[in-house]
């Protein structure tokens, strides 16, 4: 009779660390774009003139120009591509690099309404306005276009 003997050799390759440092994740949002006042007046809630801009209003004769959309169909990937390969490099997720790629979603945004292809605006709004670019009139909603980190509770807190 033959006997037959093996053994087995476990190789983790820092696996076990991975898994460890996703579990301990805390989850994390980064938004980029207009945030309101609360107000309900277009006049000073640049958020809710943003959110007008985007979606239009037929009420008011105003065409959709979906600055947000467009630059998260244009970007996003780009963005997680960015946290992606901080995490993958690090096995972390720092602080510091959850602001670089906050500023570059805030950077796209801005140049996605400076450059992007909208409606022309209407030969009355030229005339107000004085300028035939969509979006950009006194600068203040491309002004407004921030970013913020938000933390959710991690596994342990």
């Amino acid at each position: 009779m033959m006997k037959t003997s093996f053994s087995i050799t476990e190789t983790d390759k820092g696996f076990t660390k991975l898994i460890k440092g996703l579990k301990n994740l805390s989850p994390v949002t980064l938004k980029a774009g207009l945030f309101g006042d609360g107000s309900s007046d277009p006049k000073t809630n640049v958020a809710l003139r943003g959110y007008i801009n985007e979606h239009g209003s037929e009420a008011r004769g105003i065409p959709s120009r979906p600055f947000l959309q467009q630059t998260n169909q244009v970007k996003g990937e780009s963005w997680n591509d960015e946290f992606i390969k901080m995490y993958n490099n690090n096995l972390e997720v720092k602080e510091s690099g959850l602001v670089n790629i906050l500023n570059k979603m805030v950077f796209d945004i801005k140049n996605q309404i400076v450059n992007g292809s909208y409606k022309e605006n209407a030969p009355s709004t030229i005339a107000k306005k004085g300028s035939d670019k969509p979006l950009i009139d006194t600068g203040e909603m491309l002004n407004s276009i921030t970013g913020k980190i938000e933390y959710g509770k991690g596994k342990d807190e």
